[in-house]
């Protein structure tokens, strides 16, 4: 009889097409809201699916017992970059402070899981989310320790690479687990490069680039953004979102956030549905609804993919009917880098990270100044406003340091394009700061 494993908020079911190919039974979703509802179903026509939070203690009493896994994907987005907020800037949420991310709703989600995994009592209890979510979520990380350790389980954070784990992607992520048996990490695996993965479809077709967007690429190298060929003084189109990016063929995909962010390799044209799902790791039996592919896309780009779903399956099998110790521990377990893994404890880990903020708080602070003193030669006209903007500031800042603009370039167009803003060079300095530490900027 195959092992019982149970899935929350995995959305279109990638992560669940994984944990069935490591050989479990995925008997039920329990999820917080309906999105993805409709693939997961036409994917696993066995499964009982609880789409409403209210209704869950009656599907935990449905649940054949023992259950040995049970594995969640809730909403990542509340510690993203990208994280939209009520502020004046993208970075005024985190400049509020460390406890910024408890106003958003989603927590909720997360809390509802953790409420109805210790009701299934599983032998392991998984959840994905990405990197940032530690370092700006920790306390709610390590309230989720504290809570599991009290149920009798250890906990172990691991940050890893999807790419080294079955992934296809140059994707850093983190798998909180809580164990009543010790884990056992299945090998590494190769990554593999764009060209390797789209070489087995043969020859595709796909809808080319609009005509700006085509003189940019026939100017590319493979790995460009292409807005970087708009400031060479001969571009005269619209402005282009810094999202499209050339693939190279000779490194793995980077993260994928939506079908029209990545450029075929080789040709000016966007991706078809089966270069796409090559590129995202999507098995040969899973299927897609008849809809657009912007939202096939968005599906991908929101799932955990199957590779590491199936990876981290067979971690929380490996280790069944092995005896731990007496004593219950908590350790983060760094494998971003394969050749190099470490562990150590995860309270000492979350007190170093305190201490390291602390430490830079004053050098970032913003700070008041009563008037601009400077100003650039920039044409604020040919920085436009644009819908990934979602109309904050702080999303235009960045893109605007990312496309490499100056402090002060960076301020007149905020100030041109966003009327009583007062917005400082201090304010630019926070993103520049967070763009290094996120290795998008040197």
């Amino acid at each position: 009889m195959k092992p019982v494993a149970v899935a929350g908020d995995v959305f279109a079911g990638l992560f669940s097409a994984g944990v069935r190919d490591a050989g479990y039974e995925v008997s039920d979703h329990f999820e917080n809201s309906d999105y993805g509802h409709g693939t997961a179903e036409l994917n696993f026509p066995q499964t009982r699916f609880h789409v409403d939070a209210s209704t869950w203690r009656e599907g935990v009493a449905e649940i054949r017992k023992p259950v040995h896994l049970f594995f969640c994907n809730p909403p990542c987005a509340i510690w993203s970059n990208a994280r939209p907020n009520t502020g004046a800037s993208h970075g005024s949420a985190w400049s509020a402070g460390a406890s910024a991310w408890q106003e958003d709703p989603r927590v909720q989600w997360h809390e509802n899981l953790v409420r109805v995994g210790l009701d299934i009592k599983p032998k392991v209890f998984v959840l994905e989310s990405i990197l940032p979510a530690w370092r700006r979520g920790r306390d709610h990380f390590m309230k989720l320790r504290d809570i599991w350790m009290k149920a009798d389980y250890d906990v172990t954070l691991l940050l890893q690479n999807n790419m080294y784990i079955g992934g296809t992607q140059n994707r850093k992520r983190l798998f909180f687990i809580a164990h009543q048996h010790p884990l056992v990490w299945p090998a590494f695996t190769a990554p593999k490069t764009v060209g390797e993965l789209l070489k087995p479809l043969g020859r595709q077709t796909g809808r080319p680039l609009r005509e700006n967007l085509a003189w940019c690429y026939a100017r590319s190298k493979p790995g460009d953004k292409l807005r970087k060929l708009t400031k060479t003084g001969e571009y005269h189109g619209p402005g282009i979102s810094f999202l499209f990016t050339r693939l190279d063929p000779d490194a793995p995909p980077p993260v994928m956030i939506s079908h029209e962010s990545m450029i075929h390799p080789k040709e000016p044209r966007w991706l078809n549905l089966d270069e796409m799902r090559a590129l995202n790791g999507v098995p040969p039996w899973f299927k897609t609804r008849e809809m657009g592919l912007g939202a096939i896309g968005a599906e991908f780009a929101r799932a955990v993919h199957a590779g590491p779903g199936k990876w981290i399956a067979i971690a929380a099998l490996g280790g069944a009917g092995r005896k731990r110790g007496p004593i219950r521990t908590a350790v983060v377990v760094d494998m971003l880098d394969p050749k190099r893994v470490v562990d150590y404890g995860m309270g000492e880990e979350a007190r170093r990270m305190d201490r390291e903020e602390a430490e830079e708080a004053p050098r970032r602070a913003p700070k008041p100044h009563a008037k601009r003193e400077e100003v650039s030669s920039v044409d604020p006209a040919r920085y436009p406003l644009m819908e990934e903007d979602n109309g904050r500031v702080g999303r235009y800042t960045r893109r605007l340091l990312l496309d490499g603009l100056g402090d002060q370039a960076v301020l007149d167009c905020i100030h041109a394009h966003f009327q009583g803003s007062k917005a400082t060079k201090a304010d630019v300095a926070y993103h520049k700061y967070h763009l290094r530490k996120e290795g998008l900027r040197a």
